[in-house]
């Protein structure tokens, strides 16, 4: 259970009993099962050192697939290393910023659940989903979704598509679209600007 300083992403995580590559290295185990750090991954290119992660995400930064991993020793010491899946809820999180061609609420469903589908269909195992939703950039709705309960009613809306458990919608600096064309040879100062522009 340790922190290793050296390993790639690791540095932002806390640091716990702090131990380098080469501390893994020079006694030449075959495999080395680290914990503490969520994140699955190799910490050595020259020994079997891995972080095997956690068994299944905790909040909605432990995202994708989650498990174990099965380390299999030969008699030559040969060592090998696969993951096993065993998380059957994952979290994901899908970040809308391209909402400018959205007019209506329906329009915003419909995209919502085709990159949920996405993202479901890519899972080549059978695994239900929390899905954080993050809503950003200029768009038709923004007023709209600003309204109290609008993002709990679009929440219960989407937890009806198959496996799908819980939905969090959150805005991310969603703002209204400003027709340019609208403010041009008006009487003030963004229509002079326009002018000045052109």
């Amino acid at each position: 259970h340790a922190h290793v300083a050296t390993a790639g992403g690791v540095e932002l995580h806390d640091r716990y009993a702090p131990c380098t590559r080469e501390d893994l290295e020079r006694p030449g185990y075959a495999y080395w099962a680290l914990g503490h750090v969520h994140t699955r991954q190799q910490v050595s290119d020259s020994t079997e050192a891995w972080y095997a992660g956690n068994l299944r995400g905790r909040h909605p930064g432990e995202t994708g697939a989650r498990g174990g991993l099965a380390v299999t020793v030969g008699n030559s010491g040969r060592t090998r290393v696969s993951f096993l899946d065993l998380a059957p809820t994952r979290w994901e999180v899908i970040h809308l910023d391209d909402l400018e061609e959205i007019t209506q609420f329906e329009e915003l469903l419909g995209e919502i659940r085709r990159r949920f589908r996405d993202v479901a269909d890519g899972d080549a195992g059978d695994h239900t989903y929390i899905l954080r939703l993050l809503l950003s950039g200029p768009c038709h709705l923004a007023s709209a979704l600003q309204e109290e309960g609008q993002l709990e009613f679009m929440a219960e809306e989407l937890i009806g598509e198959p496996g799908l458990l819980d939905v969090e919608v959150r805005l991310r600096g969603v703002s209204p679209l400003l027709d340019v064309d609208a403010h041009r040879g008006q009487p003030h100062v963004l229509s002079e600007a326009l002018s000045i522009i052109d």
